[in-house]
């Protein structure tokens, strides 16, 4: 069978619970309510403080923005953050920009990498619970083609 993006989302919209389509909608909800299971740590534009965009900067020298009201990888910017001029010139561009997320910087596995380096690759897999119980299906791989 084939998934698409089509298909996937008929799927959300006719078996999702309705209680939990606003944790899927909002990029930061989701990432607050799976934040153990997340894998990177992240803080709202509009209120991260010099401290914690410092934090993110870690050894990569980069920060991942995302705006909350866009999906998959539209508006996404990987901000440099090596130098403190670098720094500056970043934190004070996050902060004039709509509201968003900002992220650390995560490496993937080097198999993964080779299929676009410019981005994180993820794997979505579905599940559905029913009475008979709880089923995974339509595991799907989605990685950047370029960052335009």
């Amino acid at each position: 069978s084939i998934s698409t993006l089509w298909t996937r989302a008929e799927l959300r919209k006719k078996y999702t619970n309705k209680h939990y389509k606003a944790i899927l909608m909002n990029k930061y909800i989701f990432a607050k309510v799976f934040s153990e299971d997340f894998g990177r740590r992240f803080y709202l534009s509009s209120v991260i403080t010099r401290e914690n965009f410092e934090s993110l900067c870690g050894e990569s020298g980069k920060v991942v923005y995302k705006p909350l009201n866009k999906g998959q990888g539209r508006g996404v910017l990987i901000l440099k953050a090596a130098t403190p001029g670098e720094r500056e010139e970043t934190f004070a561009r996050i902060k004039s920009m709509p509201e968003g997320m900002v992220e650390e910087w995560i490496c993937q596995h080097p198999d993964i990498d080779r299929l676009y380096a410019g981005a994180v690759s993820i794997v979505r897999f579905y599940s559905v619970c029913a009475p008979a119980g709880t089923y995974l299906f339509s595991p799907v791989l989605s990685t950047a083609a370029s960052m335009d």
